[in-house]
């Protein structure tokens, strides 16, 4: 009894040994104007650079500009770092380009990003001096703000849902609401 004990615990320790050479490293990437890095991808996505045709793999640390298409496969989350620390969230399924990303700069902020389909969330920086300018678009409505959280689901029938977790959301667009805008305190 008392050997198999012995026994267990060598390999445990073993087993915790080998792993410390596994743990997990934080490694800093220097983002520029212009540029977002990919801070969490849970599963695949595909990017596609600006004028190109051609998918290629994504990976952890990829540095994203302006132009490039994403598409996220299935069971796949994504998060995107913007200069300014502002976050861009996608969920599985979803289809987006990278249409104007100039954040983080003294003159200001100038982020738009077009979201085909599939969930998109935002917490976009306060810290911007200058000119703010943080956009989701998609074919039928423009939500753009300053300072605040909040998520655009895009259906495959192009209807939008905006909600707001925190702070204001203008939300412009083509067509009928279907439901009117409702205040949750």
């Amino acid at each position: 009894m008392r050997k198999k004990i012995l026994m267990v615990l060598f390999t445990l320790l073993v087993c915790l040994w080998a792993q410390r050479g596994n743990a997990v490293r934080t490694m800093t990437v220097k983002i520029g104007s212009g540029e977002a890095v990919v801070a969490l991808l849970d599963g695949a996505a595909q990017v596609a650079s600006e004028g190109k045709d051609v998918f290629r793999a994504m990976k952890l640390n990829d540095i994203l500009k302006k132009g490039d298409e994403v598409i996220t496969g299935p069971n796949t989350k994504m998060e995107l770092i913007l200069p300014d620390k502002s976050q861009l969230r996608f969920a599985d399924n979803s289809r987006f380009r990278l249409v104007q990303i100039d954040a983080g700069q003294e003159q200001g902020r100038e982020v738009t990003v077009h979201v085909s389909i599939g969930k998109a969330w935002a917490n976009v920086s306060r810290a911007v001096s200058g000119k703010s300018n943080f956009e989701l678009t998609c074919e039928n409505a423009v939500a753009g703000v300053r300072g605040t959280v909040y998520r655009m689901n895009v259906n495959e029938d192009k209807s939008a849902l905006v909600k707001v977790y925190d702070g204001q959301v203008a939300v412009a667009g083509g067509g009928k609401a279907l439901e009117a805008p409702t205040v949750v305190s």
